[in-house]
């Protein structure tokens, strides 16, 4: 473990020329002290060669912390250990039977048969990062104190800290990372930022070595801290209700429609966006968010407020309320089916992959320790314990509940002009 921390400190991100990395070993006369060396001989090649094997070096010794292996390593040594059975050793818990190994090494060799080119998927998004951040910490700005600059050289924003913002960054942010001063300077321009911080490293140690323009993503703590914020803007139980003059006639109505389905674990595994678009109090089709984007003219543009939206505009959307849930659960429905057409012979698949992976282990220990009946036994039970968990997992994790969660997220509607 300790070669492989030191490793890693050394091949690190942003590192352009690969590492020459070495083992410093001590050469010695004496016959035990040439013994002792080579146990470590044997520990760095076992290392290296678990690194080439996209293997975990911690298996090699059957120890999860540095004190533990350095305990069998020091009693290895000091008992006169044969480094020919030191070695034998390791080969055997390198070889020792991993069932989820085995499990992923079976999918591997499938997947060389039926491999599939992944298509790549950018977000479809009205506003990029940037551009939502400034304009939310603008709207902030009209009730809270939240400045924000648009930098003139490069896509990124100076964005003037607040207590409450400095806290969460605190909490999220490692303390070398820190903003210097009452300013963060983000940027989603990548090369910038990668310059940025070949910049940062050329610097001497006693300077910051850390790049003054942090790297816009989407889970950089700043984004959650505003999302955090601008969902309060609507209370429970309430969503916005935008006018669309010009875009949709007086008697049409789309509500906005986030619908997930959860596992048995309630992670989401259905979660979807659309439409639901009535005309005078009736149901008229399910859209998408590409057709509710072109036909409402949401294409980031900002949309002034006419002031158009009355007190009837709202009771109208509010009384369809309970025909519009009924709805977007009918038309989850279909996602389900969908989902378990596609997922249910998968599940099945897999299940039975186990089961069959689960009996020829229980076949290998029958072979090896059929004269040690209560070695055998125990051998068993931990089979069985292990595959159970193994399969409760498939299943929990691929089972979707039939319990909709239906959110509202706006409701636009036209109004007279």
């Amino acid at each position: 473990m300790v070669f492989q921390q030191r490793n890693g400190r050394i091949d690190r991100y942003g590192q352009k020329n690969r590492p020459d990395i070495r083992y410093m070993l001590i050469e010695s006369d004496n016959k035990k002290i040439k013994g002792d060396m080579r146990i470590i001989e044997i520990l760095i090649a076992k290392e290296e060669q678990a690194l080439k094997n996209i293997g975990d070096p911690s298996l090699l010794l059957g120890k999860f912390t540095i004190e533990d292996e350095e305990l069998v390593i020091s009693e290895t040594i000091e008992n006169g250990s044969d480094a020919a059975a030191f070695e034998q050793i390791l080969d055997e818990n390198e070889e020792e039977f991993d069932p989820f190994e085995a499990f992923m090494s079976a999918a591997a060799e499938q997947d060389k048969v039926y491999s599939v080119k992944s298509d790549i998927v950018t977000d479809e998004t009205l506003f990029s990062d940037i551009d939502y951040l400034c304009q939310a910490l603008k709207y902030l700005n009209q009730t809270e104190a939240h400045p924000v600059e648009k930098l003139l050289t490069v896509s990124g924003l100076d964005i003037k800290l607040t207590d409450e913002m400095k806290r969460r960054l605190a909490a999220l942010i490692p303390e070398e990372a820190q903003p210097h001063g009452d300013t963060l300077r983000v940027s989603d321009d990548k090369d910038f930022c990668m310059e940025q911080m070949r910049s940062s490293m050329q610097k001497n140690m006693d300077e910051a070595a850390w790049p003054s323009t942090q790297y816009l993503w989407k889970l950089h703590p700043v984004l959650t801290w505003v999302n955090d914020k601008m969902s309060l803007q609507f209370k429970r139980n309430e969503a916005p209700v935008i006018a669309l003059p010009g875009k949709l006639s007086e008697s049409e109505i789309i509500y906005i429609i986030n619908g997930s389905m959860p596992n048995l674990k309630s992670t989401p595994l259905i979660d979807e966006w659309f439409g639901l678009k009535y005309k005078r109090g009736s149901f008229e089709k399910v859209m998408d968010m590409n057709e509710i984007v072109q036909s409402a003219g949401l294409d980031g543009k900002q949309i002034p407020n006419t002031n158009s939206i009355t007190d009837r505009d709202i009771k109208v959307a509010s009384d369809l309320l309970e025909v519009v849930v009924a709805q977007a659960m009918l038309h989850l429905d279909e996602y389900l089916k969908k989902y378990q057409d596609e997922m249910t012979p998968l599940l099945d698949e897999e299940v039975e992959k186990l089961t069959d992976l689960q009996e020829k282990h229980r076949e290998y220990y029958q072979v090896t320790l059929f004269e040690q009946e209560r070695k055998l036994s125990e051998q068993e039970r931990r089979i069985d314990d292990l595959f159970d968990r193994f399969v409760n997992w498939v299943k929990d994790t691929l089972t979707v509940q039939n319990n909709p969660y239906i959110r509202v997220i706006a409701v636009l509607t036209g109004v007279l002009q």
